[in-house]
């Protein structure tokens, strides 16, 4: 997490925590502890796990409602490797910073972070040969939100 994440992530926390001393009175009930707790631990865990390729099946599950998706697949004629590497060089002169490549299996995880106008997003790229053209894989994930903007 770079610092301006870090100072977002603890700002939320406490504004979650005044929220919680403020009614850690005798009309606090289970449904409002639930309110403030939960959204908080589902945040704080995107944050903490979001830079772990090994996420990517929780990130981009069908079924994970609390995060927007977008994928697409692009075909091209170069070898894979070589589009691998190019992506890399395109990724290293934009604004989005790459966590995570593997060689191995051509994978790429790279985010994009906090700010006024996103929570950041996750961005996997893959590579995969096809019928003699290489395919990539391209999904972007918010970290957390169910609208991307």
């Amino acid at each position: 997490m770079k610092a301006k994440d870090i100072i977002i992530v603890i700002g939320y926390l406490a504004v979650g925590a005044y929220l919680s001393f403020k009614f850690n009175t005798a009309e606090i009930n289970l449904g409002t502890f639930l309110f403030i707790t939960i959204p908080l631990g589902i945040f704080t865990f995107n944050f903490m796990v979001r830079k772990r390729y090994s996420f990517k099946p929780y990130f981009t599950a069908k079924n994970n409602f609390l995060t927007s998706k977008y994928h697409s697949v692009v075909s091209s004629e170069l070898p894979k490797d070589l589009m691998f590497q190019k992506m890399i060089e395109v990724l290293n002169n934009s604004k989005i910073d790459i966590v995570y490549t593997d060689e191995t299996n051509l994978h790429i995880l790279a985010i994009k972070g906090i700010s006024w106008k996103s929570w950041g997003e996750n961005i996997y790229i893959d590579f995969t040969e096809e019928e003699g053209r290489t395919q990539m894989n391209f999904i972007s994930t918010t970290v957390v939100g169910i609208v991307s903007w």
